[in-house]
């Protein structure tokens, strides 16, 4: 049998799925935090309500993550917008300013003439 005494290589072998149980008793034995992650996955396997539960808030978390990302990319091309407009308004060249805020021109030109 393989030793796993890097914890990163007991995790990897613990996530990867590795259904060998001998292996993954040992792995639990050997580290606590696998052995706690073993049992959650047991408790959660047997009880249908408590799969229901974490699926739910996996699910929650996806959304959240999603929605941040989301704002976080319309603030970001906001920001562009913003920095074209006060370019643009300190006389900066339309070419110029689709370079440097990677608008395209027809975006920049559109902001000049508003």
């Amino acid at each position: 049998m393989a030793s796993y005494t890097n914890p990163l290589d007991r995790w990897v072998v613990f996530l990867k799925g590795g259904w060998d149980m001998e292996l993954l008793d040992r792995l639990a034995k050997e580290d606590p935090a696998i052995g706690k992650a073993k049992q959650v996955l047991e408790q959660m396997a047997s009880n249908p309500r408590e799969r229901e539960l974490y699926e739910l808030r996996r699910k929650a978390i996806l959304d959240r993550n999603s929605a941040l990302f989301e704002a976080k990319t319309e603030g970001k091309l906001e920001g562009k917008f913003e920095t074209a407009r006060a370019a643009l308004l300190k006389g900066a060249d339309v070419e110029f300013v689709a370079e440097i805020t990677g608008l395209s021109l027809d975006e920049v030109q559109k902001l000049k003439a508003e």
